[in-house]
């Protein structure tokens, strides 16, 4: 969403962001801890926020205002006669409606349905998102797609010359999505013990998911520089409900550096991958191992997969190529013109 803020005030218009949680708060997550105080500060700042909101002309709001407390917060929005646009790059409402807990599925698993028919506008990242707001009553659906901003990743992987060089296989991510990592932990070993290959992880401490991974801190500042050190992008899922609602994030940012990428054939990551071209589609053990091994043992492949990668995220998954629609459809909003579910 940040991301086009700047595009956005080049057009003309003034944007004021709101953050729930503070970069305090994040860097104390990567790191494994809940820090409550965060939270509740977080909580409050946004409470005092929402007040504000009669004077804005739209209000973009990612997911939901309060995480964990019942749609009325959201609901209030309505009431202050503002348009609000719900922004969904990940399957969230799963979290409440799938809970292991039957009290928070009582009073939490019908919220984003509800917030969703007070919404102007609902942008989804994927058809997944598109058709659960669809479904649940929302006046008009866009499907934009996550985007980086190709300012950013304007440094694109060169190929290496095989002789002595050991790739890297990397992963981004952080301690509540490494569980997809911990079921190729066999398959890493092997290849490790093989001394054909190094493996990273951004964002985590992966001796703590028994994994055969060097760990690197997060941080916004480095995450590009950190993914040029790798050489092969992965990313694993399991086919779940929540799953099947995630953008592809990390193979974008992947193939923004020109990296050839591995995924799980789940969701949208059969949409961003096209397999043989710009990476490989894996879904057993035997196949990560095969794709794995095909990608180390070729540079040449590996340079050509993430020169097809670049190309197709400069096309389709980049800000450059997707703000101008985003504007329009924000200025719309702001206008009070509100088109039909598509």
């Amino acid at each position: 969403m940040n991301q086009y803020f700047s595009e956005i005030e080049k057009a003309g218009h003034q944007v004021v962001c709101s953050p729930l949680l503070s970069n305090a708060y994040i860097t104390q997550l990567q790191r494994g801890h809940i820090a409550l105080s965060y939270v509740f500060h977080g909580y409050l700042q946004r409470l005092f926020k929402t007040l504000e909101f009669r004077r804005f002309d739209v209000v973009w709001i990612e997911k939901e205002c309060f995480p964990w407390l019942p749609a009325e917060f959201e609901i209030a929005l309505n009431r202050a006669q503002t348009p609000f646009v719900l922004d969904y790059d990940d399957a969230d409402f799963h979290k409440y409606d799938s809970h292991a807990s039957r009290m928070i599925r009582l009073c939490l698993s019908r919220k984003h349905r509800m917030i969703i028919k007070k919404a102007s506008l609902v942008i989804a990242g994927n058809d997944y998102l598109a058709n659960y707001a669809k479904s649940n009553g929302a006046r008009h659906v866009e499907i934009i797609p996550s985007v980086i901003d190709l300012k950013r990743y304007h440094c694109v992987k060169q190929l290496k010359s095989p002789g002595n060089f050991v790739p890297t296989v990397g992963w981004v991510g952080q301690s509540s999505t490494a569980k997809y990592l911990k079921k190729l932990g066999n398959v890493f070993r092997n290849i490790k013990s093989q001394g054909i290959a190094k493996f990273c992880a951004v964002g985590i401490t992966p001796s703590h998911f028994d994994l055969p991974m060097d760990g690197y801190d997060w941080s916004e500042a480095s995450e590009v520089y950190d993914i040029l050190k790798m050489d092969i992008g992965i990313m694993p899922l399991s086919d779940g409900l929540f799953e099947r609602g995630k953008c592809g994030y990390k193979l974008i940012q992947y193939m923004g550096c020109g990296l050839p990428v591995i995924a799980s054939p789940v969701g949208v990551n059969t949409i961003i991958v096209d397999h043989g071209l710009n990476g490989f589609l894996a879904e057993t053990e035997e196949e990560w191992y095969t794709a794995l091994t095909r990608l180390i043992c070729d540079p040449d492949l590996r340079y050509r997969m993430g020169l097809a990668g670049r190309r197709k995220v400069e096309r389709l998954y980049s800000l450059q190529s997707r703000a101008p629609r985003m504007i329009s459809l924000l200025e719309g909003v702001a206008s009070h013109v509100v088109s039909p579910v598509k």
